[in-house]
Order: structure tokens, then C-alpha cells, then sequence
């Protein structure tokens, strides 16, 4: 009750496109006391506002002492300053992040999250992995056990662990074939 949220995304068309109705399904309607379209906030019944945020310019993550949480979604297609900036804006309140994301390979949500939760057990950090093939939609869902099928058969192995299965890996070795160029180039 009385509390604020933040949920926020990397660009407003991700939240418009997928955050927002993933989030408001979520919600039971007699739950809803107003929707502010404008401000793009939902006040429910219980006077807990949710307002939503788009990250582009992660200075928007800046807000009021006393946010109660924050909820990162693409987590990692979001600058690392935004939840930088966030942060301390939950320290009022006791507040938590919660950060869902597909990984971008060692991506800030590495170090700033997933490390801290799983490597050093550091207190106040929790971390999980979910594969999509593991997720039971996906398993009684023909249409979608055809595409995560097709999917592993068609993409890079490396890319489909990124996708489908949460690993995290970063292309190593050269970008460019040095050796192909200088053959192809008149130098002086």
C-alpha cells in the first residue's frame, strides 16, 4: 500500500511494444484504481503507483528518495548508468531492482547483478537462469517447440546459448583479418 514503483526499459518502444502489455496482463484489473495515460503510471486500488520509464537517457532513472522498487526489463540493452543513477533512490525505502534480461554476452547486469548473486553470494543479491526450452509455455506449445527447434538447428551454436539457453560469451580474437587486408592494400 502507498508504495512507488518504477518499471523501466531501454527505449520507450520497448516498453510500449513489451514491457507494458506483459506487465498489465499481469494485473488483475479490480486491482486498478486509474491509469494515467499520460504519464503513463497505473495507481492501484491500494494507492501503489507503477510508473513506467524509458531509458534512453538513463538521467530519466533519477527519481524521488523513497521509490520502493525498480524493475529493469532488457535489463542489459539499458545503459549501465541508468541503473547507476536508480539505485539510490530505493535507499529510503529499503527498496529492490529486479532485473529480467536476455544476456548480451558479459554484459554491466554480469558484474553488477549476476556475479554478486551467484559468485560471491554477496547478501541482498539473488540471481536465476531460465532457459526457454525449460519454460513450460514453450514445452506445451507446439507452434513454439517447432520455432525453439528451428532455432537450434539454424542459428550458431554460440548464438543460440545466448538466446535460448542465458550463457554469457564475448567474440574473442581478431576483428579483422589483418593479413587479408594488407594483401589487398597498396601501401607506400
Amino acid at each position: 500500500p502507498n508504495s512507488i514503483g518504477w518499471v523501466m526499459g531501454p527505449t520507450y518502444k520497448i516498453l510500449h511494444d513489451s514491457t507494458f502489455p506483459t506487465l498489465v496482463r499481469l494485473i488483475p484489473r479490480e486491482w486498478i484504481k486509474k491509469w494515467d495515460n499520460d504519464n503513463k503510471e497505473i495507481i492501484l486500488k491500494n494507492n501503489a503507483l507503477i510508473a513506467f520509464r524509458s531509458l534512453e537517457d538513463p538521467e530519466r532513472a533519477r527519481g524521488p528518495h523513497g521509490v520502493s522498487w525498480g524493475g529493469f526489463d532488457e535489463a542489459a540493452q539499458s545503459p549501465e548508468r541508468a541503473y547507476d543513477v536508480f539505485e539510490p533512490t530505493l535507499i529510503k525505502a529499503g527498496g529492490i531492482i529486479i532485473a529480467t534480461t536476455t544476456v548480451l554476452g558479459f554484459d554491466w547486469t554480469y558484474d553488477k547483478i549476476e556475479k554478486r548473486a551467484l559468485t560471491y553470494k554477496e547478501p541482498g543479491y539473488w540471481a536465476c537462469k531460465f532457459w526457454t526450452e525449460e519454460n513450460p509455455l514453450f514445452k506445451t506449445n507446439p507452434v513454439m517447440r517447432a520455432q525453439i527447434d528451428r532455432s537450434k538447428k539454424t542459428m550458431s551454436p554460440e548464438f543460440y546459448a545466448q538466446e535460448y539457453r542465458t550463457e554469457r560469451k564475448n567474440a574473442t580474437g581478431s576483428v579483422y583479418n589483418y593479413t587479408l587486408i594488407e594483401k589487398q592494400c597498396l601501401l607506400d
